[in-house]
């Protein structure tokens, strides 16, 4: 019976002291928006997923396209390491448009403003991280890539 009692005050002890991780606000802002016509579309990768893959990420939006930066904001987010993407979609149709070469005809661009030559970024070259709890504001700038 004593012992029955001093596990359960232990464990009650226990769930005093867990704190649940608390989630965190990301802030993009976007900049190198060159026209006010269409919209900027951002989404958010989880590490592990498939990077850039439109079903890999966790969360995306879309906001009308202005002259000054654009910021897409995901809120709620678990501490962790994540990638953004983003584009400026000139014609409304929520893709980043490519050429015949798969090469994008929109401008875009990811976190760290991470940009190798003939070739998409990988994850680790866009990567951040987010702290729990601790809010972050990161830039990303969109580029056309040259023909």
């Amino acid at each position: 019976m004593k012992l029955r009692a001093t596990i359960g005050i232990a464990a009650t002890c226990a769930a005093s002291t867990i704190t649940p991780a608390k989630s965190a606000d990301l802030t993009v802002n976007i900049i190198g928006i060159n026209r006010t016509q269409g919209e900027v579309c951002c989404a958010l990768y989880p590490q592990g997923q498939e990077f850039l893959a439109s079903t890999s990420a966790i969360d995306a939006s879309c906001v009308k396209a202005s002259d000054r930066i654009v910021q897409c904001r995901f809120t709620d987010i678990q501490g962790g390491a994540y990638a953004i993407g983003a584009f400026h979609d000139y014609n409304g149709n929520k893709t980043n448009d490519t050429n015949l070469l798969g090469i994008p005809t929109e401008p875009w661009g990811v976190s760290n403003n991470a940009r190798p030559m003939f070739r998409a970024p990988t994850f680790e070259e866009a990567q951040i991280s987010v702290a729990d709890g601790a809010p972050l504001e990161i830039d990303v700038r969109l580029e056309l890539t040259l023909p």
